[in-house]
């Protein structure tokens, strides 16, 4: 699929006491970790992942934890990335999201999550993100050229 352009996400389990590093050691795969967890490995990306409001079966809403719902939010923000540059890789959107992701705290202490708005705004060269927030402030047809 990497040869197609095709971006694999995988959800890595935290501290699995597993030896493998499954999907991580995958070329072209994207592994993403719960940001609110301690990262057992370093070549994962982290984000959001605990207590998240999600959409439940019979059409309810609840809160969700899991490597599986920061790998969703990790994937959000690459459809986003791609829809502004269409050439990124799986090289390229890993090295994009680290280098702008957000530290912040956790019970766990210090950790860098994946910031949708600073990787916008990076991948479009133009627009600013409000401090403090995940907003994306800039025209809303940016998106749409």
């Amino acid at each position: 699929g990497e040869r197609q352009g095709l971006i694999f996400v995988g959800a890595v389990e935290p501290n699995s006491g597993s030896t493998s590093l499954f999907p991580i050691d995958t070329a072209g795969v994207l592994g993403i970790e719960i940001a609110e967890s301690p990262a057992s490995h370093s070549s994962a990306l982290l984000a959001p992942g605990r207590e998240i409001l999600t959409l439940l079966p019979a059409g309810h809403y609840g809160f969700a934890s899991g490597p599986s719902i920061a790998a969703a939010h990790a994937t959000g923000v690459i459809a986003l990335l791609l829809a502004v540059n269409k050439k990124l890789d799986a090289d390229r959107l890993r090295t994009l999201l680290a280098r702008t992701s957000t530290r912040a705290g956790t019970r766990q202490g210090k950790v860098e999550y994946i910031n949708a708005c600073n990787a916008l705004t990076s991948a479009m060269g133009h627009g600013k993100c409000t401090s403090g927030e995940s907003s994306l402030v800039a025209e809303s047809s940016a998106l749409a050229h």
